[in-house]
């Protein structure tokens, strides 16, 4: 009986065993696959919470800016000088981090008249979409609309999300408006003003108020005095062209407001103008000198950089280089809106001479070009400074990844020189590679890179002299 019982006892075969791990591998693989779907999408959703969250923030913050002041040229700055939504830094245009992500915000503003009470006298900054011009409304800025747009990038996918809002114009119905603002003298050449130390303008009012003003850029610059009843005049005093203090050429917005005895204003007006009135200053800040290109030690370059011009009509900078007796000048970098230039086949001479100059447009319309800057000269024979040490890097818990390293000792041994920062490569070590610089006191150095867009990426760190040599790259580490 024995027998027979554990005869009659089956078990599984190695086959059966097979077929069933198989089963349950593609029910967990299944499992896991949902998972991270899962994962991805939270973390699309979060992304698109933030986004959302960070464009309604912006949109409170541009109904705290003065009514006046929502202007283009200023509603970015009165933004930003708001906590929490200063330009980060982390790549073109205005950017904040939040979450470890980098989003890039977009202003847009545009004047609203309302059709429920017929439409007005529209200049180029109305909304298209508003009341058609007309003749009905006499005082047709009934709004101010502000459309904020936040762009960003999950996973190479470029996401956007966009808020808008329309702003009461906080003046009074009631209280004088500014009709028209009209720049008086001088003598306008192709709409630009041209010479001159003073620009006048005139403007007129609905009513007669009890004081006026104006702005610049949306920032009060004062009452006017000269005028009375519904005609009134100021001054604005741009000084003697290239002095000391004098406002240097760029287009700038004048806006006009009038109040009543109750201090309540009307619409105000605003007034785009562009002074032209000399070629662009010298540049300065030049400085730069012999490095070599990461990837390839033995190519030889010269690295320049200078100080961007404070004209606000600059169209680009060129760089020109002569041998050491000041001859043979050729242009080693065409004009170009950036302020750093390389410069990757200089001639194996010692005493080489680089000159920057400036660019802008004349009254014609033609390319004009400023004085060139003093030289710069670049010598042979210049040690590179000696690598740092100890880099290392980690991913952060908000997706930012942290760099770390030892400064070298010595730092360099050319007698006089030292280290003047680090230069941290991505993802490459070419020039095109160059990612940030970085310098800061104390022998441990730490960089946040802000801007990875939780990717993982390479990255090289090299040490940079006062005279621009380039140690050899350290790296790569990864994060």
């Amino acid at each position: 009986m024995t027998r027979r019982a554990l005869a009659s006892q089956h078990g599984f075969t190695i086959l059966e065993v097979l077929a069933a791990m198989i089963v349950l591998a593609v029910g967990v693989l299944g499992t896991l696959g949902l998972l991270n779907v899962s994962a991805r999408a939270a973390a699309s959703a979060r992304a698109q919470e933030a986004g959302t969250s960070l464009a309604r923030e912006l949109i409170e913050g541009a109904r705290s800016v003065t009514y006046a002041k929502l202007q283009p040229t200023s509603i970015d700055g009165e933004i930003q000088a708001l906590p929490g939504l200063a330009d980060a830094g982390a790549g073109p245009g205005w950017t904040i981090v939040r979450r470890g992500i980098t989003f890039t915000v977009r202003t847009s503003e545009c004047i609203f008249d309302d059709p429920s009470d017929g439409g007005g006298p529209h200049g180029a900054s109305f909304c298209s979409d508003g009341a058609a011009a007309g003749t009905a409304d006499k005082v047709p800025e009934d709004y101010k609309r502000v459309r904020v747009d936040i762009d960003w990038t999950s996973r190479g996918v470029a996401h956007n999300v966009h808020q808008s809002e329309l702003i009461n114009n906080n003046g009074s119905a009631g209280a004088p408006a500014v009709r028209t603002l009209t720049l008086s003298s001088p003598l306008l050449v192709n709409n630009q003003v041209t010479s001159g130390t003073t620009v006048r303008f005139a403007l007129t009012t609905s009513s007669a108020p009890v004081t006026t003003q104006w702005l610049l850029d949306g920032t009060a610059q004062g009452p006017i005095t000269n005028g009375s009843g519904l005609a009134w005049t100021f001054d604005w005093n741009v000084g003697t062209a290239g002095t000391a203090n004098s406002v240097v050429d760029g287009t700038y917005v004048v806006s006009a407001q009038a109040f009543d005895t109750y201090g309540q204003s009307g619409p105000t007006k605003s007034n785009t103008v562009t002074l032209n009135r000399l070629a662009p200053t010298k540049v300065a800040g030049l400085v730069g000198g012999r490095t070599a290109d990461p990837s390839d030690p033995t190519r030889q370059a010269v690295d320049l950089e200078w100080l961007p011009n404070p004209e606000r009509d600059i169209t680009g900078y060129s760089v020109d280089r002569t041998d050491s007796s000041g001859t043979n000048r050729v242009t080693v970098c065409p004009r170009a809106l950036k302020t750093s230039c390389i410069d990757t086949s200089p001639p194996n001479q010692d005493n080489l001479k680089y000159y920057v100059q400036a660019w802008d447009t004349d009254p014609a319309g033609q390319p004009r070009s400023g004085d060139f800057s003093d030289p710069l000269t670049v010598v042979l024979g210049n040690t590179p400074p000696n690598p740092p040490a100890s880099v290392t890097a980690i991913t952060n818990a908000d997706g930012s990844a942290t760099l770390t390293w030892v400064a070298p000792s010595p730092g360099d041994t050319d007698p006089g020189d030292s280290i003047a920062f680090y230069r941290i490569y991505r993802d490459g070590k070419t020039f095109a590679d160059r990612y940030a610089t970085w310098s800061g006191p104390g022998s441990a150095l730490t960089f946040v890179d802000a801007n990875t867009n939780d990717v993982q990426h390479d990255y090289w760190i090299t040490a940079v002299d006062e005279h621009y040599a380039e140690s050899v790259v350290v790296g790569p580490v990864s994060a």
